[in-house]
């Protein structure tokens, strides 16, 4: 039985192409650590997304249901706040907290929906591949039953009419 606590991917012992779960605690490279040597600061964070990712954030499965739908929940939130006699900075707080929560939830939500679609889709899959296996050994044993009968057959004959 494996052992449930994966292999450290810095012991000599493991083999270099072995995949592992940990690979968070790997040690950070020298050269990272020389360019590094304090916190990193938000500018730098900023100086890491490029505007060709942010053009492309809509593309990914389940994002543009979220965003819409926390966008109209955000609206909402804020326009009943405003309506119902509050300030407008407290409507425009109200808002953009529904659009965060709002969107989080639905992303998730469709997340969810995904992996028990993926693992329905395995199932079913499985399905398949076993009732297709059950064919192919049935027609085996059929095939084997006939080749059997096909010999017996032959053996019941007189010798001399398996010449002619």
């Amino acid at each position: 039985m494996a052992s449930p606590v994966p292999p450290n991917p810095n012991s000599p012992s493991t083999p270099p192409n072995q995949k592992t779960l940990n690979v968070w605690n790997k040690p950070i490279d020298e050269q990272d650590a020389k360019n590094h040597a304090g916190p990193v600061t938000f500018t730098e964070a900023v100086e890491t997304v490029k505007i060709g990712e942010l053009s492309e954030v809509a593309k990914y499965p389940c994002v543009r249901n979220a965003l819409l739908q926390g966008i109209g929940a955000g609206f909402g939130a804020g326009g009943l706040r405003f309506v119902a006699g509050g300030h407008v900075f407290r409507c425009v707080n109200w808002a953009c907290g529904t659009f965060l929560a709002a969107s989080m939830a639905s992303y998730e939500w469709c997340q969810y929906g995904r992996r028990c679609e993926r693992r329905e889709m395995k199932r079913n899959i499985e399905i398949v591949t076993e009732g297709r296996k059950d064919q192919a050994r049935k027609k085996m044993e059929q095939q084997r039953e006939e080749a059997e009968a096909r010999k017996l057959q032959e053996s019941q004959k007189p010798w001399y009419s398996r010449f002619w």
